[in-house]
């Protein structure tokens, strides 16, 4: 099995054997998406009479980059781009830290109470990330996340929440 590599940004690709795709990778890391292409032939044989064969599978490998990171949401914004796709932008609401925060000194050199603070009023909708999809990946996610709601929902009305359900789910 081979990872197939732009080599460049003239369109040509560099063929590289599987073990060494991270030397390969490398001089993608300019761009924000990897691109790969996996090429891998099976063959299924049959001899005359006999049970046809397993069907050929692919494992895939999840690996976390750098900057992977987990996010708390508490809620989204975004809508259709320009060219078909969806855009949304994550985001955690919060209430103002405050610009400056004025407070007494005990004699014991404690803190005492807070005289005065100046900060912006409202609430703060920090936007953590924003996550580019086309249709057909927002569709598998709407699906999938539908899913795990119906999961999360069953486990509610069992009393299970909080539990680690003993049947593996796919992710």
């Amino acid at each position: 099995m081979h990872f197939f590599f732009p080599s460049d940004f003239t369109g040509s690709v560099k063929k590289v054997p599987v073990k060494n795709w991270q030397k390969a990778a490398k001089p993608c890391l300019y761009l924000s998406v990897y691109y790969f292409s996996i090429m891998a032939k099976k063959t299924v044989r049959r001899s005359s009479g006999s049970k046809p064969k397993a069907k050929p599978s692919l494992e895939f490998h999840f690996l976390k980059t750098q900057s992977y990171r987990t996010y708390h949401v508490d809620g989204a914004f975004g809508g259709l781009t320009p060219r078909g796709g969806i855009y949304i932008e994550f985001y955690v609401e919060r209430l103002p830290t405050p610009n400056l925060l004025r407070q007494e000194m005990n004699e014991d050199g404690t803190l005492g109470n807070i005289l005065a603070t100046e900060s912006k009023h409202g609430v703060i909708r920090e936007i953590e990330c924003g996550v580019a999809l086309d249709l057909t990946t927002a569709e598998a996610l709407q699906e999938w996340l539908g899913n795990r709601i119906t999961e999360l929902r069953g486990l509610r009305d069992e009393g299970k929440i909080g539990q680690i359900p003993t049947k593996r789910v796919q992710r």
